[in-house]
């Protein structure tokens, strides 16, 4: 799990948040924080998902990287092998 909880300053900044709304009776100032919040939330999934996306992107070139790798391991015995067979016929 990427997320977990909040550190404590965070929770109260968030507390004092939700309380200022709980008590604000203007409802232009409420309308604005609204739209203010959808912005900001747009803007953090749009961060997250290509995020996400460039992380999935790494993994996969990763684990291409192993793959190769591990084919020319494989590969190296191989011709390692042959050529002890070689020695050895010779």
């Amino acid at each position: 799990m990427i997320f977990g909880k909040l550190d404590p300053e965070t929770e109260l900044t968030v507390e004092l948040r939700c309380r200022e709304v709980k008590a604000c009776n203007d409802i232009d100032k409420i309308r604005a924080f609204c739209i203010d919040l959808m912005k900001n939330h747009a803007k953090t999934e749009a961060v997250l998902s290509h995020a996400l996306l460039r992380l999935v992107e790494l993994e996969v070139a990763l684990s291409d990287l192993k793959a190769k790798e591990k084919a020319r391991e494989k590969s190296s015995r191989l011709k390692l092998l042959l050529q002890r067979l070689r020695e050895k016929i010779d």
